[in-house]
Formats: C-alpha cells, sequence, structure tokens
C-alpha cells in the first residue's frame, strides 16, 4: 500500500514483458479524489510518490476510480522525480475537462496524451487557472482526435511535400525541414495539414532527455503561388501549433522569403498567438544556419544546409528521403509502422 495525495493506493505489478509498470489505483469517490488533491495542491513536501514525464497514461478511468501508471526504471540512479507528482491542480484540470467533452470523460487515446508535462503545459498557459486551462485543453484533444489516424500512425498520409524530422541536437531537441520546392502540385488542404500532424507528433515522441521542444526549417526556395491559393492549409498548420502541439514550438526559421510568401504569412501570422509567432525569424540561408547553429547545435545546421544545397542543385537528391522522420531508430519506436517513405511525392 502506498500514500498518494493523502489517499490510500493499492500498488498492483503487471505481470508481461515489461515487469517495471506499476498500476496505482486511488480507491476513492471523483469528488472526494478532486476535494483532497485540490485542498492539497500547493503543499508539494506531502507528496512522497515520483512520476516520470510519461507517466499520466490512464487518469479517468470507468466510474468513480482514478487510475494512474507509474514507470519504474530497474537502473538504479536514475532520476524519476524529475517531473514530480501530479499535482491536484492537475486532477482538478483533468476532472474539468472531461466534463466540457461530450460523453463526459477522456478516452482511452485521450488519456494517453494526458501526461504531466501535457496537463501542466496547459496550466502554464493560462497562468494556472483551471477553468482557462481546461477550454484550451479541450480544444487540443479535439484536434487529436480529429487527426487521430495519422496522430497514431494507424495510417500514412498523402504526403504532400518533403516536411520530416530532419535531425536532432546534442540537446534532445528535435528539428523539422519541408522545402517548398517539394511541395506537391496540386496539393489538398486536408491533406497537406495530415502531413505536418504526423510529421510533429513524431518529433515530439523523439525528443530525447529533457527536451520538450522541437525547431522548424521552413525553406521558400521553390514556393510557388498556384500550390498555395488554399489558404485552409496554412490555416490549418497554424492550429496544430496553437492548439494539439501548444508550445512545443522551440525556434521557427524561414528561409529565403520572398514578396510570394509575404502572402502566407498575412495568413499564418494572425492564426498563432503572439507568443508562438516571437519565435519565428525570417533570415537568408546563411543567417539562417548561422542561427540555427547557435540554437540548436552545429550537426543540426550541417545537416539542413545538405538539404538545401540538395534542393537548389540542378539535378534531383541522389538520396531518398524518409518520412516522416530521418533519425533511424524510426524503425524501433512505436511508430515502426510508418514505413519510410520512397522519396516520390503525391501528385
Amino acid at each position: 500500500m502506498h500514500g498518494f495525495f493523502g489517499l490510500t493506493c493499492c500498488c498492483v505489478r503487471s505481470g508481461g514483458a515489461d515487469d517495471s509498470l506499476e498500476q496505482i489505483v486511488v480507491m476513492e469517490p471523483d469528488s472526494q479524489v478532486v476535494g483532497k488533491m485540490d485542498k492539497m495542491a500547493n503543499d508539494r513536501e506531502r507528496f512522497t510518490s515520483s512520476f516520470s514525464d510519461r507517466a499520466f497514461e490512464e487518469v479517468m478511468s470507468e466510474g468513480s476510480f482514478r487510475t494512474f501508471r507509474r514507470y519504474l526504471t530497474a537502473t538504479s540512479g536514475d532520476d524519476l522525480t524529475k517531473c514530480g507528482p501530479p499535482s491536484g491542480a492537475m486532477a482538478l484540470l483533468l476532472e474539468r475537462t472531461a466534463m466540457k467533452l461530450k460523453r463526459g470523460q477522456l478516452s482511452a487515446w485521450q488519456q494517453q496524451w494526458c501526461t504531466p508535462e501535457v496537463l501542466q503545459l496547459h496550466l502554464d498557459a493560462r497562468d494556472g487557472d483551471v477553468n482557462k486551462a481546461a477550454e484550451i485543453l479541450v480544444e487540443a484533444l479535439r484536434q487529436r482526435d480529429d487527426f487521430q489516424e495519422v496522430l497514431s500512425c494507424a495510417r500514412q498520409p498523402c504526403w504532400q511535400g518533403d516536411a520530416r524530422v530532419l535531425a536532432r541536437g546534442d540537446d534532445g531537441h528535435t528539428c523539422i525541414y519541408f522545402c517548398f520546392k517539394n511541395q506537391a502540385d496540386r496539393p489538398t488542404a486536408r491533406e497537406s495539414v495530415e502531413t505536418m500532424a504526423q510529421v510533429l507528433e513524431v518529433a515530439v515522441q523523439q525528443l530525447q532527455g529533457h527536451a520538450t521542444t522541437f525547431d522548424i526549417v521552413c525553406d521558400v526556395h521553390g514556393l510557388k503561388l498556384s500550390r498555395n491559393l488554399d489558404p485552409r492549409a496554412t490555416l490549418g498548420f497554424a492550429s496544430l501549433l496553437k492548439h494539439a502541439f501548444r508550445d512545443r514550438l522551440r525556434l521557427g526559421i524561414i528561409i529565403d522569403s520572398g514578396l510570394l510568401f509575404g502572402s502566407l504569412w498575412r495568413v499564418f501570422a494572425p492564426a498563432m498567438p503572439a507568443k508562438t509567432r516571437e519565435k519565428i525569424v525570417i533570415a537568408s540561408g546563411p543567417e539562417a544556419l548561422r542561427k540555427l547553429s547557435e540554437v540548436a547545435g552545429s550537426a543540426v545546421a550541417a545537416a539542413v544546409e545538405k538539404q538545401m544545397l540538395a534542393n537548389r542543385a540542378a539535378a534531383p537528391p541522389a538520396q531518398p528521403i524518409r518520412q516522416p522522420t530521418e533519425l533511424s531508430e524510426m524503425e524501433e519506436d512505436a511508430f515502426s509502422a510508418v514505413r519510410a517513405s520512397s522519396g516520390k511525392l503525391e501528385r
């Protein structure tokens, strides 16, 4: 038995291959749980359990119980406390969020995403106001439901360009790259947004260490107005950054923008929060590479430079691209169902 937020919990070790998984079930009604957690929200010294940053997989189970999963490690000395335990504010946020959903509770898909990291991110975005945080969390969950098939990699999107995770810095932050030269001739808005949705999701999944954000490099070389007449694709991308991937952007770099890009920027910029817009810089190629090297490291900058040169060469790249990611561990992680792209874009 364990004490959790001052409640009585039973801890059951699961069987199977992963013997390091413990499931903690809080055996008190929802109203009592929320009341006690909320009361203790600011008394963090009384929280004795340790949770990893991917720990809150199952939070609002059926009936009046709450289920929490705690991942333990067999390696002694690993830091299991970097995220701290789920706070009373987080529990209350989940309660309020569930009340705003149509079914009155979170689905398994939604529960899996609501890690302590995600919950705290939404609380911080609204200065700790639980009701306001619940409003934006609901929007994010609804958007993720809308794109569940591609976010879960149940199916591959109809690629509308060369967007993919290109590299990862020594600090664990991933870098997404795409070039307008390789945009599909007749892109559709929905498929364009699905393309970016899966790439953004994989970028988050492939973060390492303490990294929680990614960088995006938008290479405007080869931009054609005829391929970008539908503003819904641009607005959809902005909406992903605003909701499902809120505060995940560390740095956005737009390379070699011209007069044509100005029309897209006038649609894209107002659709994003000011905080996100401030993270985006527009620069020439050399300036962009210097900035990227400062923020993400020289290895990431070198990978982007290599792609820039390939996209500006007369001959097509000799090596096909791999989507949604170029990182080698792709075939070993939870996204193994998504196969590497042949490099031929859908037209």
